[in-house]
């Protein structure tokens, strides 16, 4: 935050003519008086702390009116700059200063205040600013040695800063005026300016997007794309532009990027058939509800926090089916109570996404069918052997994962491909063993994220009324059965802590034979297998191409320090 202070004192003694810390002009002097405990004023400019200008009366009383600061320089260029360096005479001293801001327009008035002095004093500081008939322009800003605001100021006003501190101090309150040009603005709550026509895939579009200059500032835009017969992804990227430069400091704070698909025709109809991710949090989910009362629906949010290690990517990927009318989206991106002179870029990549056209049919992503692999001899357990394992090749290009903090959304949370394998017919004895592997494009610790498989088998012993078997995807504890190398060490046949997963110098990821993975009796019956395989902690948004080989093999099998169980219950967790 002091950044804002250094770019601001520099321009204010600029336009002051010198460096000797004498405010803008001699009417805005605020001087002496200071209590015993303060700083010596003879370390200051003699002309800066008149003892006859001293505050004697209560604060901002009629002999003590505001003062007005002075500002140099174009507000459409570097901005225009002026400053005081004043004192507060007694613990609860208030002074004013005013603000002339010229006709043009709209405008953005910068502030900060601080004690001039750091003498580790505790003390609370307050800046607030309001218009000329004294109603506030925002909340005031505190804080205990630094306090700044950024507000949105009307033309041909007066705006009136106030300053006040619980503990009497020397201070620095710098001032900076500057137009407000973003072409990317609300009209409303709904309608954004501007309407961006895509090409039609494989394309990218980079525009302006404007600067988050003040806290509430909403830039927009709403992206049209053309129909398209094949499933389609459009990646989403706000980024602050190289070579933009701040004329003043940022305000730190939490800025929101929102993608919203627009074409219902009511919000009853939206929150029917709007995607949503129904474990996400009951305020976003509220939030999803809100925009369909706008007949949008929100399917990616995005927070930028202010804290350095909370840094959010405004970087999406949205799935689009195959559409045969436009589809329209809008991106906001919302400065929070954030406040950064940095233009930003848009860009929007579309692309057509050739696993999704692959599996698809019918208006919707189809299961792909493959016959599990049976190898007897099972040379390399628990790793399945490259030429006698059923490979189930895939990409992933859509999802949040990791890459979200609290308060990010994502409608679909991951893209998700589903496998279903027919099981060899043969007697199932105690159960089959079973192998798992799988490998990413290039080097594993360079992968945009790593796999979870979620597991559904199907219970040949207990048939549904039309005959089938029962599909069966949770443990008999009520957890679901999913494949992920999340660190845990637990197994289904053993208390014992073991190894479930290990990576391969090949950059396989194995399941340990410890972990005795296998096929119940009961699902070899039922002659099927469902694995839907999806992201896991996404450390980018990358597609994530991968490759799982699988394949069953003979039961029990040994492991060191043990041999698993003669029957297998591996749902038995």
């Amino acid at each position: 935050m002091r950044a804002l202070t250094i770019v601001l004192a520099s321009l204010a003694l600029i336009a002051c003519g010198d460096d000797d810390g004498d405010v803008t002009d001699a009417s805005a002097s605020d001087a002496g008086g200071i209590d015993a405990g303060a700083p010596d004023a003879g370390a200051f400019d003699a002309g800066v702390f008149d003892a006859g200008a001293s505050d004697t009366g209560p604060p901002l009383d009629p002999e003590e009116p505001p003062r007005t600061i002075a500002l140099e320089g174009d507000p459409a260029a570097l901005g225009a700059h002026g400053g005081v360096t004043a004192g507060w005479d007694f613990d609860g001293d208030v002074d004013g200063f005013d603000v002339v801001v010229p006709d043009g327009g709209p405008f953005v008035l910068y502030a900060s205040l601080e004690p001039r002095i750091d003498d580790m004093v505790e003390r609370t500081i307050s800046l607030g600013l309001s218009s000329s008939d004294g109603a506030p322009i925002g909340d005031r800003a505190t804080g205990t040695r630094y306090a700044a605001i950024a507000r949105r100021v009307p033309s041909a006003s007066t705006v009136r800063l106030t300053v006040s501190s619980d503990r009497a101090a020397y201070y620095v309150l710098l001032v900076a005026l500057l137009t407000e040009a973003d072409e990317g603005e609300l009209d409303d709550a709904t309608s954004p300016r501007r309407t961006l026509a895509i090409s039609p895939a494989p394309s990218t579009t980079t525009l302006a997007l404007g600067r988050p200059s003040h806290p509430g500032d909403v830039d927009a835009v709403r992206a049209e794309v053309p129909a398209h017969a094949v499933p389609q992804v459009l990646r989403v990227v706000v980024q602050e532009r190289e070579g933009s430069y701040p004329r003043v400091g940022p305000l730190p704070g939490d800025q929101v990027l929102r993608v919203l698909l627009g074409g219902w025709a009511d919000a009853a109809s939206c929150r029917a058939s709007c995607p949503r991710d129904a474990s996400a949090s009951p305020a976003l989910l509220a939030e999803v509800d809100a925009a369909c009362e706008q007949r949008q629906c929100l399917v990616a949010r995005r927070v930028d926090r202010a804290s350095p290690d909370e840094r959010a990517s405004f970087d999406v990927v949205i799935p689009l089916p195959p559409a045969s009318s436009t589809t329209s989206l809008t991106i906001t991106r919302d400065a929070g109570d954030a406040a950064v002179d940095v233009e930003s870029d848009l860009t929007l990549t579309l692309e057509e996404d050739t696993d999704e056209a692959a599996r698809y049919a019918g208006g919707a992503e189809q299961p792909s069918s493959a016959t599990m692999a049976y190898d007897a001899t099972a040379a390399d357990y628990p790793m399945p052997s490259l030429a006698s394992s059923t490979v189930l090749r895939g990409e992933l290009t859509y999802g949040g994962g990791a890459v979200q903090g609290a308060g990010d959304y994502d409608a679909w949370p991951s893209d998700v491909d589903t496998y279903l394998l027919q099981l060899p017919s043969s007697d199932p004895g105690g159960g089959l063993g079973w192998m798992v592997a799988w490998y990413f494009a290039g080097a594993a610790s360079a992968a945009p994220g790593t796999l979870a498989i979620d597991v559904e088998f199907c219970d040949g012993d207990v048939l549904t009324g039309g005959g089938g078997c029962t599909p069966v995807s949770t443990h008999s504890g009520g957890a679901p059965i999913t494949l992920v190398d999340d660190g845990a060490r637990t197994s289904w046949h053993s208390t014992e802590p073991l190894p479930q997963w290990s990576v391969r110098p090949t950059g396989a990821t194995v399941a340990s034979a410890a972990q005795c993975s296998c096929i119940e009796p009961r699902f070899v019956r039922g002659g099927t297998l469902r694995l839907a395989v999806r992201a896991h902690e996404r450390r980018s948004v990358e597609p994530i191409e991968y490759s799982v080989h699988t394949a069953l093999t003979t039961y029990p099998r040994p492991f060191t320090g043990g041999t698993c169980p003669a029957t297998c219950a591996y749902t038995d967790r």
